[in-house]
């Protein structure tokens, strides 16, 4: 009994050191110049029916595996201003890529050109789903797969099929 109780106490330990230290690792890349959103407080917006603009920032073919429902995919290096003239600047708008750098950087270009509400979903789509938010395909069919950029990026994705 007594080998049963160090042996899940070492398991909360290290599974809660592990979250802690990616959280950690998270927060050493961004700069904070966009406001950040988390998961659960996006998904409650979105579930209360508020008029939310996704754009996701990532790549043509990170997006073809999967985003998140609705999203619209403005890229990074292809992005341009013209790609959301068509959204009203005091909309609510969320970036997100696989885990906020990218996003983070389009977020302070939109600020720089008037948009007034605009966050950096915090995680990106790596928290998205893994705090299992659905995500869809390019049919919209939910999937467990991401793509995670390449290689280097696996190590963040924490849960679903990596793809690259």
């Amino acid at each position: 009994m007594k080998t049963i109780i160090i042996a899940l106490f070492m398991i909360i330990t290290f599974a809660g050191q592990s979250q802690q230290g990616y959280y950690e690792r998270l927060n050493r890349l961004f700069d904070g110049t966009v406001p950040y959103i988390t998961v659960e407080q996006l998904n409650n917006r979105i579930n209360g029916g508020e008029e939310i603009y996704l754009l996701d920032t990532r790549a043509r073919e990170e997006y073809k595996v999967s985003h998140i429902e609705n999203a619209l995919r403005v890229g990074f290096e292809d992005f341009s201003v013209k790609k959301v003239k068509d959204i009203p600047k005091e909309s609510t708008v969320v970036v997100y890529c696989s885990i906020g750098v990218r996003s983070e950087s389009i977020g302070e270009q939109l600020i720089d050109n008037g948009f007034e509400r605009v966050y950096n979903l915090y995680g990106g789509l790596f928290e998205w789903y893994y705090q299992s938010f659905v995500i869809v395909d390019r049919n919209g069919d939910s999937t467990t797969k991401i793509h995670t950029y390449d290689k280097n990026w696996e190590s963040w994705l924490r849960r679903g099929t990596a793809v690259n």
